[in-house]
């Protein structure tokens, strides 16, 4: 009995991580009126997560995560049970089903908690396919009312998509087609984050292609192309209320080296542009922040590993 014990416990692995974030930016959100308006956020944000083996097939993935505020005086937290999802195989298929963090084109058209299936097979060409039901995505784009007093977020109840990745040569290449549906237009209420009004919208219908390959040593040079079907929203008269920036987007980054955590003194530096219109954003990887109708812009960033485990970023 005692060796099963220790061995049931020698199949678990607990680990955390530790973040502290701080962002200072200068904007006019669209749909808000008067000069630019300087915000800034700073937060804590702990994790812990939890890993085992089921079996010789099977894991188990669990993470709690805290969440503390200090961009204001009123010291809020928050803790979160964030993702949980086993992982293994079936026959020549892998799998992962439960809460994980779906991450879409490169995080450019979605880097977010959804429950969900995702199975893959294939080396050399590998086929992706996946059904999920998106979470967290109010705050991720919308805009605030000329009053201040509601929040408007685009939101979809459910998505489906595939994908095939390959390499010709030394390029490795991707291409996918993914379909967000049963959107709305939700209105919340800044006061109490209640939600007071919603008007349907129609599936948001996005394909992709991509490439990334070295351009030289330890300099790695990535390209995505997006189209939506989506250029517009409809307000609640059933009409289209505001046209978006166009219905494509594309992203290319350029990435030399990158910090390692187990290596001090490691460091790497990166550069991406973005012209993405609305509809090729559902909740978007970067850090910055980012319009309603769509945005056009550069971000360049480094980091360094100032000492075992612990890596420092600026963009």
């Amino acid at each position: 009995r005692v060796a099963k014990l220790e061995k049931g416990a020698d199949n678990v692995k607990i680990t955390g991580e530790v973040r502290w974030h701080y962002m200072d930016h200068q904007d006019k959100m669209d749909g808000e009126e008067g000069d630019n308006e300087s915000r800034y956020e700073n937060t804590l944000r702990t994790r812990l997560w939890v890993q085992g083996a089921i079996n010789e097939d099977w894991t188990y993935t669990g993470m709690l995560q805290n969440e503390q505020y200090f961009d204001n005086e009123a010291g809020e937290e928050d803790t979160k049970f964030k993702r949980a999802y086993v992982e293994g195989k079936l026959g020549g298929v892998n799998l992962l089903a439960g809460r994980y963090n779906a991450y879409l084109v490169n995080g450019n058209l979605y880097d977010e908690n959804a429950d969900g299936l995702e199975s893959s097979c294939g080396k050399n060409v590998k086929l992706t396919a996946f059904y999920m039901k998106p979470t967290d995505q109010y705050g991720h784009i919308g805009f605030v009312t000329s009053d201040g007093t509601r929040f408007y977020a685009l939101e979809y109840e459910k998505a489906y998509g595939i994908k095939v990745d390959g390499t010709i040569g030394a390029v490795n290449t991707t291409a996918g087609y993914t379909v967000f549906k049963d959107g709305a237009r939700n209105r919340y209420s800044i006061t109490d984050g209640s939600l007071d009004q919603t008007i349907p919208q129609k599936d948001n219908k996005i394909w992709n292609v991509g490439m990334s390959f070295d351009v030289a040593k330890d300099l790695k040079l990535t390209a995505d192309y997006l189209k939506s079907n989506v250029d517009d929203v409809y307000g609640s008269n059933g009409t289209k209320s505001i046209k978006f920036d166009g219905d494509d987007g594309v992203v290319v980054g350029l990435n030399y080296k990158g910090a390692k955590a187990s290596v001090p003194g490691s460091y790497g530096i990166y550069a991406n542009y973005y012209d993405q219109s609305r509809g090729t954003v559902i909740a978007h990887t970067m850090n910055g922040v980012y319009g309603y109708l769509g945005f056009e812009g550069y971000m360049i960033g480094m980091n360094y590993t100032l000492a075992k485990n612990i890596v420092a970023s600026l963009e």
